[in-house]
Formats: C-alpha cells, structure tokens, sequence
C-alpha cells in the first residue's frame, strides 16, 4: 500500500511585522490506516485543539490561514505578538468534513526572559470528534 502527504504553506511578510499564511496539508489515509506523525506535531501544525493527535483512518486534508501581527513594545511587555488562525478539516479520502477551528494566540516577553502567553481554541466539529473549547495561560523560560 500506499500513503500519500502533502503540504505547501506560501507566506508573504510585510514591513517585518505582519506575516501571512495559506496552507494545504494532507495526510493521505487508505480507510484502515492513515500517515501518522512523530512526537504529537499535530498540535502544531493541525491546530490547538488536539482532535487531530492521531490522524484519522480517511486521512485529514486541513486547509488553513494564518496571520500573525507584531505590536509596539510598551513599558512592561517587549516583542507582543498575536497570532491568529483558521482550519477547515476534511477527510483526504472521501471528503466528509470534520469540521472547523480558530485558532488565537497573544504572546509578550517579560524580564528579557520569560515569555508569557495566553491561548484559545475553539473547534466546532461537523462529522468527527466533539465541539471542543480550550484556553491556556503560558509561561515559557529562555536559559
């Protein structure tokens, strides 16, 4: 047998703060096994919501936008950023929709070393898994 993957993410920046993305992914899948992928990458790539850590057996095609904006430093947060995105989730073979996700990140750094952030996920499932909200408060630290 034999799985297909795809993926092509054109991006275009402007004025070296606003970014934007288009993207296509596909994990081919033959209705009994699908492309997997290693160390839970799905959380990055196909949205924050997780209901895509397994890939399912028809295969997940994701078609997504991104735009990710820098903002002006203030006193107290350097380098803020938002990050915004949307997927449309279909089976690769067959083409049930799954359903949808937004996606928002805002994300500041604090003590030139310590970001901190504040993360939303919201899917709204059509014909695989549940609607699923998450919300995440994040700290990351830089050694």
């Amino acid at each position: 047998y034999g799985l297909n993957y795809a993926l092509l993410r054109p991006m275009v920046k402007w004025e070296d703060m606003t970014t934007l993305a288009v993207g296509w992914e596909r994990l081919g899948g033959n209705g009994v096994i699908a492309v997997q992928t290693p160390l839970a990458t799905l959380h990055r790539h196909n949205s924050w919501a997780d209901i895509f850590t397994t890939t399912p057996v028809n295969g997940l095609r994701d078609v997504n936008v991104r735009l990710m904006q820098e903002l002006p430093d203030t006193g107290f947060a350097k380098t803020p950023k938002i990050d915004l995105r949307y997927h449309d989730f279909r089976a690769a073979r067959g083409g049930a929709h799954y359903g949808s996700e937004f996606d928002a990140d805002l994300s500041f750094t604090v003590l030139s070393r310590a970001t901190l952030g504040l993360r939303f996920a919201h899917y709204d499932a059509k014909n695989f898994a549940a609607d699923t909200t998450k919300l995440w408060i994040y700290v990351e630290m830089q050694y």
